[in-house]
């Protein structure tokens, strides 16, 4: 499988897949990820969630003496910060704060820890969704079961807005633990239809707190969407 490598006019940009982390978690009891090539952790079963880059989550007891640089994802990423302080910035943006969810979009550049990752429990989901250039359409996995007008909708506010953080709603929350017990009781893809079911109840939950709330797009963000 090809590394993706995003293009725009000025720059040629390949994904960071936190090798660093993978290392650190070596050395005891930390946490658990799966994941696609070149991301680190147990591998995905073969054919299994097409699209999912990573997931998974750790649980740092002492503040730790690395973090994750600035650095760019292939896919939509949300990362759910549980419990702690651990720094998070997109575009010189910063938030310490627990029970936060960040939403960079693909490819926007983004660090987590400042410049190490403090003490906290931390849930992450990277899910490709092919873009490799400015503005090329969304294209979702077909597991994900919502219709036309969900994912429209959810497209639109995740590739528009520009409020990266967010404060999580309690069902976000469930989710991502749901999603890491599967994680843990993964034996050899044993587990791919319950994380299956736990990602779409988590995008759909995700929906579901937008929709709660007044979600501001930014109009010039869409005049630059259109163009390229």
């Amino acid at each position: 499988m090809s590394i993706p490598i995003y293009k725009n006019r000025a720059e040629r940009t390949m994904p960071t897949n936190a090798s660093r982390w993978s290392a650190r978690r070596k050395r005891g009891k930390f946490g658990s990820r799966l994941g696609a090539r070149p991301y680190p952790g147990r591998r995905l079963a073969r054919n299994a969630l097409p699209g999912v880059r990573t997931l998974g989550f750790w649980d740092a007891d002492h503040r730790q003496d690395w973090g994750l640089g600035w650095h760019r994802n292939e896919g939509i990423e949300l990362t759910f910060l549980e419990s702690g302080e651990v720094d998070f910035a997109v575009d010189n943006r910063s938030s310490p704060t627990s029970r936060r969810l960040d939403l960079p979009r693909p490819w926007q550049q983004h660090r987590v820890g400042n410049p190490h990752v403090g003490v906290g429990q931390l849930h992450f989901l990277i899910l490709d969704v092919g873009v490799r250039r400015p503005h090329q359409t969304w294209r979702w996995p077909s597991w994900l079961l919502f219709t036309a007008d969900d994912l429209r909708q959810l497209t639109g506010v995740l590739r528009h807005n520009e409020q990266p953080v967010w404060h999580a709603a309690p069902e976000i929350a469930r989710c991502f633990n749901l999603i890491g017990a599967a994680i843990e009781a993964d034996r050899e893809g044993s587990s791919t239809s319950s994380l299956a079911i736990r990602i779409n109840q988590l995008f759909l939950a995700l929906l579901e707190m937008f929709r709660g709330q007044e979600v501001k797009l930014d109009e010039s963000f869409l005049r630059r969407s259109s163009h390229g």
